[in-house]
């Protein structure tokens, strides 16, 4: 038996609902499944598309921190306040006015409703800024339902030092953007553990910005001695290079896109999507470190990548498919066949009203049978080609997605039609 195909798992964060419906879609393209963090008690709020993704095609899963999760990461800031509790605060307190008073008390705050982490000089995140904030609350803060993701032992502290400010009707506790961000970064990746890959739809990308639980320190104060950034997911530009091949082919605007659509396409072709995953980790095995690290010579590598490996594999396909038959067949179909006679003869083919059809369509008709046997060769042909390619999925959501011409309309809905 064969060595079963990676599963390919994301855990959402950090917010629980989801922001954008765009970067969700997205990631059902790509994702066998994702999690997201659901706090006990909490009441979800979903769009129909998030319902859909979750009941019909079991995509989304809700996931409760464990005790020991929390603790843990509870712990590693507790022991980081204990030591650095001064940089901390320097850097993140809120020195009791945060919710009330008119101005930011420090520079390194963000600005009201800002959705950018302030320039440290150091490696930097977008930290969005939650949509949902409850009545009262300042913009400029992020919240943790406190009850369910951190101790009461962590909260009472982030408190006492000015690190936090309760809303307690809610269970929550307001944060500097950036420190509720790497708290939940650090929380999901202990959830996460070796099984999942952290993801944000922060930027409509995966940026799994951050830092694993032991590099707290590195990611909160040390960035501006240490050389080295924070530690993203090992996976990155594997992630990357996925999503840049994906957008390639896909609309712009994906939120417009039926999720029915993106349903249709999960459960019929799964095996273009495994083989399209198999290619990503295969050609991205390669790239060096050194591209991983500078996020615009990244980013370059990544593209000229893309350039050199899958968009010729999708000329390819599509070459092949072309020459392998399916337009000379229809091509010849409507030649031979005026378009009236071709749909009843059509109909008499399958049986349909055939007592009734003259002796002129019955003609019509035997000229179609012809190209039965050719068309079952050409389509198996076409299966074959779709089979042994890693760009197939790519075409398939170029087909199916993608608005098109009339002629280039036809000629898709042709090679669906063989290779169905």
């Amino acid at each position: 038996m064969a060595q079963p195909e990676p599963v390919r798992l994301g855990l959402y964060y950090p917010f629980i609902q989801f922001r954008s419906e765009s970067w969700l879609k997205l990631a059902a393209l790509y994702w066998d499944r994702i999690g997201r963090i659901v706090p006990p008690g909490y009441i979800l709020q979903d769009s129909d598309t998030v319902r859909r993704l979750q009941d019909e095609l079991g995509f989304i899963t809700n996931l409760t921190p464990s005790g020991s999760q929390i603790d843990s990461v509870s712990r590693e800031f507790l022991e980081l306040l204990a030591e650095r509790g001064p940089e901390l605060a320097d850097l993140y307190g809120m020195q009791g006015t945060a919710l009330t008073g008119p101005e930011p008390i420090s520079q390194s705050w963000p600005p009201p409703g800002s959705n950018v982490a302030p320039p440290f000089g150091g490696p930097q995140w977008h930290v969005p800024v939650d949509p949902s904030l409850v009545p009262g609350a300042d913009p400029r803060l992020s919240y943790i339902y406190a009850s369910g993701k951190m101790t009461p032992q962590l909260e009472s502290a982030l408190i006492d030092a000015g690190l936090g400010v309760p809303v307690l009707a809610h269970g929550l506790i307001g944060m500097h953007p950036q420190l509720a961000f790497v708290y939940m970064h650090a929380l999901a990746s202990k959830m996460a553990s070796s099984v999942m890959c952290p993801l944000t739809d922060d930027d409509f990308d995966h940026v799994a910005a951050g830092c694993a639980v032991d590099r707290i320190a590195t990611a909160l104060i040390d960035f501006r001695t240490s050389q080295q950034a924070p530690d993203g997911d090992a996976e990155s530009p594997s992630l990357e290079f996925a999503m840049l091949a994906l957008r390639s082919v896909i609309p712009e605007d994906i939120s417009s896109l039926p999720v029915q659509k993106i349903i249709e396409i999960r459960r019929h072709h799964v095996e273009e999507l495994v083989a399209f995953q198999q290619a990503i980790q295969t050609i991205t095995n390669s790239i060096p470190e050194a591209a991983s690290v500078n996020s615009e010579a990244g980013a370059m590598y990544l593209q000229a990548l893309y350039e050199k490996t899958l968009e010729p594999e999708l000329r390819r396909l599509k070459s092949s498919l072309n020459r392998s038959g399916i337009d000379s067949v229809f091509g010849a179909m409507s030649v031979k066949v005026q378009a009236p006679q071709l749909i009843t003869s059509g109909a008499a083919i399958f049986g349909i009203g055939a007592l009734h059809l003259n002796p002129v369509m019955m003609g019509a008709g035997a000229a179609v049978m012809c190209f039965i046997p050719r068309f079952r060769r050409q389509r198996a042909e076409a299966q074959r080609l779709r089979a042994e390619s890693p760009a197939a999925y790519l075409l398939r959501l170029e087909e199916e997605l993608t608005p098109a011409s009339l002629a280039s309309d036809v000629a898709a809905r042709a090679r669906r039609l063989m290779a169905a």
